[in-house]
């Protein structure tokens, strides 16, 4: 459960899965951020590129669970 205490050994087992996510997810929000600093469409690019590779199948599903 979300709301129950939780289990450490499923989050150490998809730790290098969430840190990649994560950082990938943090990159991105980055990237926008300094899209709106100063316009390039090279940036606009990249960020597409990455929003694309969050939607892909590559990233569902590989979650473990009990």
């Amino acid at each position: 459960s979300l709301l129950g205490e939780p289990d450490f050994a499923k989050v150490k087992e998809n730790l290098p899965r969430i840190r990649f996510l994560t950082t990938t997810i943090i990159k991105t929000e980055w990237d926008k951020v300094k899209i709106e600093a100063g316009s390039s469409r090279v940036k606009v690019r990249r960020i597409e590129r990455m929003q694309e590779r969050l939607r892909s199948d590559k990233f569902h599903g590989t979650i473990k669970k009990s």
